[in-house]
């Protein structure tokens, strides 16, 4: 996702101190930028060897 869409949570949050949801969607945020990762790579390699069969 953009980094434009951190930043607009950023805002909101400031706005919006008490709003648990937008809490949530940050973290959601910053956990997505360390996708695909390793673990995700070798998921979609076993999905692939499976569908092949």
């Amino acid at each position: 996702m953009p980094i434009q869409i951190k930043e607009r949570y950023i805002k909101m949050i400031t706005e919006n101190p008490n709003d648990k949801n937008l809490e949530v969607s940050l973290k959601n945020f910053e956990d997505a930028l360390t996708h695909p990762d390793k673990k995700d790579l070798e998921d979609v390699k076993k999905w692939a060897k499976e569908m092949l069969k």
